[in-house]
């Protein structure tokens, strides 16, 4: 049993990292960091669940596990649950425009994000 459960778990190993390399596709490939959802507006006291994409020249898609950000001067408005990954939730603290800074390797994205009464 145990050999049967090693040749099946390199199986799948192999095809993963096959299909990865047939791919093509590198973290220097990544063009500029899309976010969703596209339209930022959350309450006070309310979250609002943040995604990041990389996207390639050609706007092909690429898992990032980017670092965020709240400026400095915007955490009185907003804050962030954790600072690394492809999801993060932002949650309003006060009325205003928070700026969150998505960054991975050397591309970044400044996002503007209204918090509202």
């Amino acid at each position: 049993m145990k050999k049967i459960f090693t040749c099946f778990v390199v199986t799948i190993l192999f095809f993963i990292i096959n299909n990865c390399a047939s791919a093509g596709i590198k973290a220097s490939d990544i063009a500029r960091i899309k976010v969703l959802p596209e339209v930022l507006k959350v309450k006070v006291g309310k979250s609002i669940e943040l995604i990041a994409v990389g996207l390639t020249k050609d706007e092909k898609e690429i898992d990032i596990y980017p670092a965020w950000e709240v400026n400095e001067k915007d955490i009185k408005i907003g804050i962030i649950n954790k600072t690394t990954g492809n999801k993060i939730k932002f949650t309003g603290k006060s009325p205003g425009v928070a700026r969150v800074i998505v960054t991975t390797g050397n591309i970044a994205r400044q996002l503007k994000i209204t918090v509202t009464k």
